[in-house]
C-alpha cells in the first residue's frame, strides 16, 4: 500500500483587499489592506501573473500601491517567510483616474449592455494532428474580466468557466492555473497541466459565467463546433499505445510491448512465438531495451502503474464485467503447468494454461488484459517476474 499525502497550504499566507474591498477607484494610487499569518514576513506584488518586475514589501496592515495604468487591473500577490512561499492569489479593481480616453459613444451616460461573444482560435478550430503539448487560445469580442475566465486546475471535474474535454464533458482536462492574456484582455491562452492524450478529439466549452469589464455575461453556453484532434501515437509493430495517468506519475502517452520480451538472437523482441527472456539482471534488461533505439527503455514504475490502473478501470478484466467488482484475472499463476509459457493468439487468452477462456470469456488464469483503448496486452500479470526501472 502506498500512502498519498495531500499538499497543505504553507503557513506564510494571507489576503489583500484594495481600498477595503472597493470595486472601483478614482486614482491609480490605492491602499492595500493586508491580513496575514504570523509567519508571513514579506509580500511580493506584481501586475504580471508570472511576477515579472515584482515588488517585495515587508508586511504591515496597509500601505499604498500605484497601478501602472487605468482600467480594469489585477494585482497578483504571494506572502512569504524566510523559507516558504504562500499560495499565489489575485485581487482586481477598476481604476478610473481621469487619464482614460473619452468614450466614443454619443451618449456617454449610457452603460455598456452588449454581451461578449467568444470563439476558439482560428488556428486551432477544426485542426487535426495537433501536438499533445498545444496551448489552447480562446478569443472574445471585447476585453474580459480575468477573474471570471477560469479553469479547473486541480482535478478532472468540469468546473470553471472555460473547459476542455475529450469525452463530451464527463471529465475535463486539468489546466495550469494562470492563462496568458493578450490583446488587451480579449485573448486568453490556457496550457494543459500535463499535456493532452494522443489521437483524441477535444472540444472547448465556455460557460455564461464569463463577464466583460462592464459585468455583461456571455449570453449562451459556447461549445466549439468542430474542436480539434491530437496527433496519434504511432507505436512500432506489436507495441501498444497507453494513455498517461498523472495520478501515478506518468505525464505523456507511451508505447509498451504487447508481449513479454523474447531473446531473439541476443536482441529483445516483442513477439508471439518463443519463451520469455528470463535469467537476466535488471541492468542487463535496461541495456537490452536501450539497445533497440534512442526512444526505448526498460519500463519505469510510473509507466507500469499507469498500465495497472488502466487495466483496473476496464470492466472486461473483471469477473463480474463491472469495474471494481469481483476479481481481476491474474494470468498464468496457478503453477499448472509448473513452468513459464509462450503466448497465444488474442482469441485464445488461456493458451496452454489448462483452462478454457477467450478474449471475451473470463477466467482467473486468462493471460490477456484489455486496455481502455480496446487493445490486449499479454502476461502483464503472471507467467514470469518482470523488471521495472525503479532504482
Amino acid at each position: 500500500v502506498r500512502t498519498l499525502v495531500l499538499h497543505q497550504p504553507t503557513a506564510a499566507d494571507g489576503q489583500i483587499l484594495i481600498n477595503e474591498g472597493s470595486e472601483e477607484a478614482d486614482s491609480r494610487t490605492v491602499t492595500l489592506n493586508l491580513t496575514y499569518s504570523n509567519k508571513a514576513t514579506k509580500v511580493m506584488l506584481s501586475e504580471d501573473s508570472g511576477f515579472l518586475d515584482a515588488e517585495m514589501h515587508s508586511v504591515k496592515p496597509s500601505f499604498d500601491y500605484t497601478f501602472s495604468a487605468a482600467g480594469y487591473r489585477t494585482l497578483y500577490y504571494q506572502f512569504r517567510d524566510q523559507d516558504q512561499t504562500g499560495v499565489k492569489r489575485a485581487v482586481s479593481i477598476m481604476i478610473k483616474d481621469g487619464t482614460e480616453e473619452p468614450m466614443t459613444n454619443s451618449n456617454e451616460s449610457e452603460q455598456d449592455s452588449i454581451p461578449p461573444t467568444v470563439s476558439l482560435d482560428d488556428s486551432l478550430d477544426g485542426m487535426t494532428a495537433v501536438a499533445t503539448d498545444i496551448a489552447i487560445s480562446i478569443r472574445f469580442s471585447e476585453a474580459m474580466n480575468p477573474q471570471t475566465v477560469i479553469t479547473n486546475s486541480v482535478d478532472s471535474i468540469c468546473s470553471g468557466s472555460v473547459q476542455l474535454s475529450s469525452d463530451d464533458f464527463s471529465t475535463c482536462i486539468v489546466m495550469a492555473e494562470d492563462p496568458v492574456v493578450a490583446e488587451t484582455g480579449r485573448v486568453f491562452t490556457f496550457t494543459p497541466k500535463h499535456g493532452l492524450h494522443a489521437g483524441l478529439d477535444y472540444d472547448v466549452r465556455v460557460t455564461t459565467l464569463v463577464q466583460d469589464l462592464a459585468g455583461n455575461n456571455l449570453m449562451t453556453l459556447y461549445e466549439s463546433t468542430t474542436g480539434f484532434k491530437t496527433a496519434p501515437l504511432n507505436c512500432p509493430s506489436l507495441y501498444l499505445a497507453v494513455p498517461f495517468d498523472a495520478s501515478v506519475g506518468s505525464t505523456k502517452d507511451f508505447c509498451v510491448a504487447k508481449f513479454e520480451m523474447k531473446n531473439s538472437g541476443g536482441s529483445a523482441a516483442s513477439q508471439l512465438s518463443g519463451m520469455p527472456w528470463v535469467e537476466i539482471t535488471r541492468d542487463a534488461s535496461k541495456t537490452a531495451c536501450s539497445n533497440l533505439g534512442n526512444s526505448y527503455h526498460l519500463i519505469t514504475n510510473p509507466e507500469w502503474m499507469t498500465i495497472a490502473r488502466n487495466i483496473e478501470g476496464v470492466a472486461d478484466n473483471w469477473s463480474s464485467k463491472t469495474a471494481g467488482s469481483g476479481e481481476l484475472n491474474r494470468g498464468h499463476s496457478d503453477n499448472a503447468p509448473p513452468n513459464s509459457l509462450d503466448a497465444g493468439t488474442d482469441d485464445n487468452a488461456c493458451a496452454k494454461t489448462e483452462q478454457d477462456c477467450s478474449d471475451t470469456v473470463w477466467n482467473e488464469q486468462r493471460r490477456t488484459h484489455q486496455l481502455s483503448t480496446g487493445l490486449l496486452i499479454w502476461d502483464f500479470s503472471g507467467n514470469v517476474n518482470e523488471w521495472v526501472d525503479w532504482f
